[in-house]
Formats: structure tokens, sequence, C-alpha cells
């Protein structure tokens, strides 16, 4: 019952997400900012299916994260999602963050204040600080991986 506003979003995100009303909403906040307009060229169904691509992809970063979370401090299911969408807020504010590239700082200091509520302050600060060295790494661990892949792909071809 107390999560019967969440239910009602989702009909509200489908409609903001279809092609007219997102492109109109783009614009005005892109004219508030003094740059020029965007033509969205993709269906409703393209976006909607982008959006399924990035909730999902979203909620396998969260997770991961609670995992990562949940080998400092005992967890269960609910604080594992708890974690979770901590987790991705905090990576969406240190994006949209201006003060600082790739959100750095800004998102280790949302995550630990809001982990903080659930966990000693100093296991907060610990578990943001080991996240974001553990995301860098898989992350140059993917481009590593891609880069020999790649260098893999060009030498079969000249082969």
């Amino acid at each position: 019952r107390k999560y019967v506003w969440s239910a009602a979003a989702i009909p509200l995100m489908l409609v903001l997400l279809h092609p007219s009303i997102m492109e109109k909403a783009v614009n005005v906040v892109l004219m508030r900012m003094k740059k020029d307009p965007v033509v969205i060229r993709l269906n409703f169904r393209q976006i909607v299916e982008l959006f399924l691509y990035y909730i999902f992809f979203w909620g396998i970063y969260g997770l991961s994260f609670g995992i990562l979370a949940s080998s400092f401090v005992e967890t269960n299911i609910r604080s594992l999602l708890i974690f979770s969408g901590i987790y991705v807020f905090s990576v969406v504010v240190g994006v949209v963050s201006v003060i600082s590239p790739g959100g750095l700082g800004v998102m280790e200091g949302v995550l630990s204040v809001l982990l903080s509520a659930y966990m000693p302050t100093h296991t907060a600060i610990y578990i943001s600080i080991v996240s974001r060295i553990w995301f860098t790494l898989v992350e140059l661990g993917m481009v590593l991986f891609f880069l020999l892949w790649k260098r893999q792909k060009s030498v079969k071809e000249a082969a």
C-alpha cells in the first residue's frame, strides 16, 4: 500500500518517453541553457527498448555494488536492494555534478552520507572508496580486453 505511488509512476514515465513529449521537454531545458534544440528520430518502441535496456543495466550495476557492500556488512535482500538504489543514485548525482570530472568525490560523498544511515559512517566511507577503486579497475580491465580483442581481430584480418 505504501508503494502505490511508485506503481503510478510507471505510466507517467511511459508517457514522458513518447518522442514528441520527450523532444519538447528536452528542448525546453536546452533553450534555458542557451543550446540548440534537438530532433528525436527514434520511435516510441525504440525509446522504450532503450529505457528497458538501461533499467536492466543499472539494475545489474547497482546489484553488483550491493554484493560488494555485502562483503563488508551483513545484508539481507532488502538492504541489498537499498544499497543498490543508493549506489545508482550516487553515480547519477556524481555524473550530473559540474564541480568535478566524472563525479570524483561527489559520488563518494553522496554514497557515504546515504549509506551511513544503514551502517557506521567509517564503514560507509570505506565502502565508497573501495567501490570507486573496484569499478575503475573493472572498467580498465574491460578497456584492456577490448583493445586486445581488437588487436587480435586486426592480426587475423591481416593474415
